[in-house]
Order: C-alpha cells, then sequence, then structure tokens
C-alpha cells in the first residue's frame, strides 16, 4: 500500500497528466475488483496526502496553463498501427475467454480504462504511443499461450529449458527485429494536407536506432543525440560557463542542448505553461544562439537581423547550425528552492527504503498472481 501511494506521488511531481492517468487505473481497478477498493482508497487519500504541496502549486497556478486537458498537437496528424503487437494482444485476450478473467488481467483492463482520457488531445499517444502498454501486457499473455499451444502440440505439460530458451529468443528477434507497422500521416510536402499510407516490415526500436538500416522516417522525429548534436554541445561547454543561457531556434533542439550541456534555455520548453505576461528578451538574454538550418531554406534572414541588433558573433558553424556569442549577456538567476536538495535527497532515499520494504512484506505475505506456464 505505501510502496503504490508513493510511488503515485511522485509521479504529481514530475508530470502534470500520468499521475491522473495513475489514479483513474486504480480507480477502475477497484469497480472491477471489489474486494480491492478499500485498499485502493487509503492509497489514493495517501497519496493526496504526500502530493498535497503540489496539488497545491499547481491549484494556485492553473491561471498559468493552457489548458487543463493538455494542447492538440501536431503529431495526431500521424497514426501507426502494429498489426503483429495487436495480433498477440487478441490471442492473449482470446486466452481470458477460455480461462477466465484472472487478476492481473483485470487490471490491464483498468491500464487501458486510465488511458482512455488521452483520447481528447493526445490521440496519437493513445493510439501508438503510450496508450499500447496494456495493449503490450495483453501481448504478453498472448505469447504465453502460444507457448501453451506448443505444450499441447508436443503433448507435454513443460518443455525442457533448452527448448524454453529457443522460445523466447525466438520471441526476441521477433519483436525487436522484425516489426511491421502502418503509418498514415500528412506528407511534408506543402500544403501538408495529402495523406500518405506506407508499410514498413522491420520498423522496430532496434532497427530505429541503426541508422544504416533506419528506412522509416516519421514527419515530427527528431534525432535525441548524434555526431551532430554531439558536436554542438561541445561547443556550448567550450564557449560557457555555469549561469550562461542559450537559445535555439528550434524550441525542442534547444531544450535537448539545454539538458546535455548543463545551460539554462532561454524558451521555455513546455506549451502547456503560458508565456509570460510581461516582455522577456529571449535572444539579448542569451550567451549563446544555436541557429538550426532550416531543411529545406537554409539560414533565412532573420539570423542577420539578430546578429546586427544583438552584436552577436559567430565563433563556429557545422553542418547543421551557425552558433553565435555575445560577450556581455547576463547570468541566470534561479529561485531559490523551497526545499534544500540535500533535504529533497534525504526524502527521497526515506521514500525509496519504505517502497523497498514495503514490497519485500508483500512478497512475504502473498503473491495472488497466478503463476505463468513460463515459469
Amino acid at each position: 500500500m505505501f510502496a503504490a501511494s508513493i510511488l503515485l506521488s511522485l509521479s504529481f511531481y514530475s508530470h502534470l497528466g500520468l499521475p491522473w492517468i495513475g489514479a483513474l487505473t486504480f480507480l477502475s481497478y477497484g469497480l472491477l475488483r471489489k474486494e480491492k477498493m478499500k485498499s485502493i482508497i487509503w492509497i489514493l487519500l495517501l497519496t493526496l496526502i504526500f502530493s498535497s504541496p503540489m496539488l497545491f502549486h499547481i491549484l494556485f497556478n492553473l491561471d498559468k496553463l493552457e489548458s487543463v486537458l493538455g494542447l492538440k498537437v501536431g503529431e495526431n496528424e500521424l497514426i501507426e498501427f502494429y498489426p503483429l503487437l495487436y495480433l498477440f494482444a487478441i490471442i492473449g485476450l482470446l486466452k481470458l475467454k477460455v480461462k477466465g478473467i484472472e487478476s492481473r488481467s483485470l487490471f490491464f483492463f483498468a491500464l487501458f480504462i486510465g488511458f482512455l482520457p488521452m483520447a481528447i488531445n493526445y490521440r496519437y499517444r493513445l493510439i501508438s504511443a503510450e496508450g499500447l502498454l496494456p495493449v503490450i501486457f495483453f501481448a504478453g499473455i498472448g505469447l504465453e499461450r502460444c507457448y501453451d499451444s506448443l505444450c499441447k502440440f508436443f503433448k507435454t505439460k513443460k518443455l525442457k529449458s533448452a527448448s524454453v530458451g529457443f522460445y523466447l529468443l525466438f520471441c526476441f528477434i521477433l519483436i525487436n527485429f522484425f516489426c511491421p507497422t502502418i503509418s498514415l500521416y500528412n506528407t511534408l510536402i506543402p500544403p501538408h494536407k495529402k495523406k500518405e499510407l506506407s508499410f514498413y516490415l522491420r520498423d522496430s526500436t532496434i532497427v530505429n536506432s541503426l541508422p544504416s538500416y533506419k528506412k522509416h522516417f516519421r514527419p515530427l522525429e527528431v534525432s535525441l543525440y548524434n555526431e551532430d548534436m554531439e558536436e554542438l554541445i561541445g561547443i556550448i561547454t567550450k564557449n560557457t560557463e555555469k549561469g550562461d543561457i542559450i537559445y535555439s531556434n528550434y524550441t525542442y533542439i534547444g531544450g535537448l542542448l539545454s539538458a546535455f550541456s548543463g545551460r539554462a534555455n532561454a524558451l521555455h520548453t513546455f506549451y502547456e505553461v503560458k508565456v509570460p505576461p510581461y516582455r522577456v528578451n529571449k535572444i539579448r538574454s542569451s550567451k549563446l544562439l544555436i541557429w538550426l538550418k532550416d531543411p529545406i531554406r537554409g539560414f533565412d534572414g532573420v539570423l542577420r537581423i539578430y546578429v546586427d541588433k544583438y552584436k552577436f558573433k559567430k565563433i563556429a558553424q557545422t553542418k547543421i547550425a551557425i552558433i553565435l556569442i555575445n560577450p556581455n549577456a547576463p547570468k541566470m538567476k534561479p529561485v531559490k528552492p523551497v526545499v534544500s536538495t540535500p533535504l529533497a535527497l534525504l526524502l527521497l532515499f526515506c521514500a525509496l527504503l519504505v517502497i523497498c520494504y514495503d514490497l519485500a512484506l508483500a512478497r512475504k505475505r502473498f503473491n495472488n498472481l497466478p503463476k505463468s506456464s513460463l515459469e
């Protein structure tokens, strides 16, 4: 109970939407298994107590959010469907129909219900991203049913260890290298209204992480880290120090460079937060200006205006960006935290101890999950 409430409370301190998905999942699970409702109510009450400082902070600053339900984002124009994943999920659901609904399966249903509010403004994430989590769990049950079918075919209750290892290796290769994907999205060519349907046979995470094998390039895809970014980070750390501010004409790239270089970002990363009502000169406040080249137009004329107006000097140029410096830029002045860093770390360490202790007790008392046939 304490482990669940602490983990759910911590999510309130790190994300605006995720904890509500967790809370709705718990409530749905309690409605599906009424004997668990009392424990779930206690978990949610403890969560409200532990996360009350953050909840009050959000409540007092609701006017600074664009919408309590999030924003409609461009990624909703992209829909991806993974036939293999849904095939195994359907097999898993058929197993439930044959063997009856088990406790862990009910939680997967509750998790699916918890993700449903994402359909309001985050349709793509529900269908093709985070919302796939319960589908993945059901697909896991489907893989287990395939194993049971193999045992039935070979007329045995349990395969030998070598056969189980081969089956698991086969599943690993199948999932990580052979991952068919059906994609539907607006084309990159203006006016961006034409829908484009495509099919990719190998579109797994591993394949997409290997540039020489990658075939599927999505319209809103951004590489988190590559040689070009590494070069920019090196230039930033060499020409700035702690307290300096950087600016990029691509918001998310600016956030990435800020995270990896340890320098403050002049732009707000989350569009869910409103722009301050008072004017902030982001360019003049920045020590470095990282201006990325547009894939089609190259470097536009706005850059020359900033150079002339704010006296920036060019210090480097890479394949993807021009880097300018403002020697007279001010330093950032961070707000003093209410809770000091050492105290925050101590509280997190204590929370970790309680979580581990609570989970250890639960393992000793009982384990109500049905045993897998693969165990």
